[in-house]
C-alpha cells in the first residue's frame, strides 16, 4: 500500500470513529428523552426505572470508553474555525440544536478556551484547600471513649453541614451564571 492511501485510509477510520462517538451521543440523548417522557406521563415502576438506569449507565460507560479510546487522537489534531461570519447559519443552528444560531467573533473565544476563568479556578483552589484542611484535621485518628465519638459525630455533623453550605452556594452560583448565559444573545442584533 501506498503512502498517500495509507493517510487517507486512516484519515477515513478517523472519520468513523468519531462518527461513532456521534452516534452513541445521539442513542444517549434518546435514551434520556424516552426515560423524561416515560416519567412525565405517569409514576413509572421501579424496575422499569432501574431498567432505564441500567440502559443509560451502560450506554455512558460505552460511550467514556469510547472517548477514551480516541482521546489520542483528539489531542493530536486541532480544530480552527475557518469560517466566522455575523450572519445567522441555518448549518450551525442546525448542528447546535438551536442552541447557537451565529458563528461570531463574541463567541469564538468561549469555544477555544483551554483555561478556567480565573473566578472559576480561585474557587476551585479554595475548595480544594478546605478539603484538604477539614481531611488533616479530624480523619484518621483513633477513637477511645464514647465522649470522644459523641464529640467525633459532632465534627462530621459540621463538615457535611459545611459541604452542604458549599454546594448550595455552588448551585446558586450555577443558577445564576446559567440565568446570565440564557440572557445573553448569540444572534445578529438587526
Amino acid at each position: 500500500m501506498d503512502r498517500p492511501t495509507s493517510i487517507a485510509q486512516n484519515k477515513l477510520n478517523e472519520y468513523d470513529k468519531l462518527q461513532q462517538i456521534l452516534d452513541k451521543v445521539r442513542d444517549l440523548k434518546q435514551s434520556l428523552a424516552n426515560f423524561f417522557a416515560e416519567y412525565e406521563h405517569g409514576q413509572p415502576s421501579w424496575p422499569t426505572i432501574l431498567d432505564e438506569m441500567n440502559v443509560l449507565s451502560s450506554q455512558i460507560t460505552t460511550l467514556r470508553t469510547s472517548i477514551r479510546n480516541m482521546l489520542p487522537l483528539l489531542r493530536t489534531n486541532s480544530i480552527i474555525p475557518m469560517c466566522i461570519s455575523p450572519e445567522n447559519d441555518p448549518h450551525v443552528e442546525q448542528l447546535t440544536e438551536r442552541r447557537l444560531s451565529i458563528f461570531n467573533h463574541d463567541f469564538m473565544p468561549q469555544l477555544l478556551r483551554t483555561k478556567n476563568l480565573p473566578e472559576i479556578e480561585e474557587r476551585e483552589r479554595l475548595l480544594n484547600t478546605n478539603a484538604n484542611t477539614n481531611m488533616n484535621n479530624s480523619f484518621g485518628r483513633p477513637i477511645t471513649s464514647p465522649n470522644e465519638i459523641y464529640n467525633r459525630v459532632q465534627e462530621l455533623n459540621t463538615v457535611l453541614n459545611s459541604i452542604g453550605d458549599i454546594f448550595r452556594h455552588t448551585k446558586e452560583m450555577t443558577d445564576k451564571s446559567e440565568k446570565q448565559f440564557d440572557l445573553q444573545r448569540f444572534t445578529n442584533p438587526s
